[in-house]
């Protein structure tokens, strides 16, 4: 796959629609306890490293260089309801093989705690007993 292929700009977009409709729900404080209490960039910050997450893991799967560094922000926001912010996070897991990253090299904490993160994203959004998970959040 090209670099400049459609599906990395469906990849790109997919991450700005995730982001965008995160910082939505975060300034209504619809977001898990954990993000509510830092301010917005720190949520940003773990969207980027998902983002890096995702490439360095498809280059090491791909056996290429890695050429793209950061998003185009020319991509289309596809606005997100919760559904289908949940299926939007779950492609975001999806998209990230940690098994063919790990052969290059191992996580750092900081992104082993992106990838807890958006599991608790997920969990967060798609159930609808949030008193379950009230102690984690």
């Amino acid at each position: 796959m090209a670099e400049n292929s459609p599906i990395i700009y469906q990849v790109e977009s997919l991450f700005w629609s995730v982001e965008t409709e995160l910082a939505k729900r975060w300034a209504l404080y619809n977001i898990p306890a954990i993000f509510a209490s830092r301010p917005l960039i720190h949520l940003r910050v773990i969207v980027k490293s998902w983002w890096q997450l995702y490439h360095e893991s498809r280059c090491a799967r791909l056996g290429i260089n890695r050429q793209i560094w950061e998003r185009n922000q020319a991509n289309p926001v596809v606005p997100l309801d919760t559904p289908a912010l949940v299926a939007s996070l779950e492609g975001v897991w999806r998209l990230i093989h940690l098994e063919d990253l790990s052969t290059f090299r191992p996580l750092s904490k900081a992104e082993e705690a992106s990838m807890c993160l958006l599991a608790l994203l997920i969990k967060f959004y798609s159930t609808t007993d949030r008193e379950k998970w009230r102690h984690i959040l």
